[in-house]
């Protein structure tokens, strides 16, 4: 039971640094009408940028812009690293996409 509490502890105090773990779905979510590759990597950076600057306001208000940088550099490494290894194939985006009606054009076949 010890190992769990310390486990919980360890997650909840590192959570701020763990929260490009989560941002695939929600990017995936948020280009859902975005066609062209570009402008979804774009999303993507824009809103890693700003995970950081909410989640490091304390950072911002003292006048450290290149620790949220180096936060928002964190954030969106973690969430390219989940989105390539599992994501990107996963059954989740299968189901979200099936839900969302999306058809990229990388996923529709040859003609």
């Amino acid at each position: 039971m010890d190992v769990v509490i310390t486990l919980s502890n360890a997650l909840i105090e590192n959570a701020p640094f763990l929260v490009g773990v989560v941002m695939p779905p929600i990017v995936e979510l948020l280009n859902r009408d975005v066609k062209s590759e570009t402008e979804r990597y774009i999303v993507s950076v824009l809103l890693c940028f700003l995970a950081a600057i909410l989640l490091h306001w304390r950072e911002v208000e003292v006048g450290s812009p290149e620790t949220v940088l180096a936060y928002a550099t964190l954030i969106f490494m973690e969430s390219q690293t989940v989105y390539r290894l599992y994501f990107k194939k996963s059954r989740i985006r299968g189901l979200m996409h099936e839900k969302l009606d999306i058809r990229r054009e990388e996923e529709s076949p040859v003609q």
